[in-house]
């Protein structure tokens, strides 16, 4: 949306079973245009894909991506991110901000470059603004060291 007119519409894959996506308003503070996915430590349906194009985090580990592995486009079916077509991926990702340098893979926002809010919600229900201040990173979020596994 830009204002109250819509930019771009399409189709996606959100959350399905116990892993929802979840609901909220919320910023982009990460943007990658290749970056490997994997699941969190301990996950009971583990996953590892290479090479995720258009990557844009909003909420801990969950992001905005380009899917190139299935074609559900607008059934429940993602370990809780939102899955785009890729070209769909591309063109969300060239209109959010944070905007990423020419030649560069990724950039955090900044003072100077806010990302693009991201409402997720279900239907017209009202969701609570989750939004962290800028540069403030939450347990949980990619880009933190993980802690290594007890064994």
């Amino acid at each position: 949306m830009r204002g109250q007119s819509p930019e771009f519409i399409t189709l996606i894959s959100s959350g399905a079973g116990g892993t929802g996506t979840p609901l909220g308003l919320f910023r982009i503070y990460e943007k990658l245009a290749i970056s490997p996915m994997r699941s969190g430590p301990n996950a009971e349906d583990p996953y590892y894909v290479d090479g995720v194009p258009w990557v844009q985090y909003f909420h801990r580990r969950y992001a905005l991506h380009a899917s190139y592995w299935h074609d559900d486009f607008g059934k429940r079916r993602s370990h809780g991110c939102i899955n785009l077509s890729p070209k769909d991926a591309a063109r969300v990702y060239a209109l959010t901000a944070p905007e990423v340098p020419a030649g560069w893979n990724s950039l955090r926002e900044h003072t100077g470059d806010p990302g693009t809010l991201v409402r997720v919600r279900r239907g017209a229900e009202a969701v609570a603004d989750r939004r962290l201040p800028l540069g403030v990173i939450e347990e949980g979020q990619e880009g933190q060291e993980e802690p290594e596994s007890q064994e």
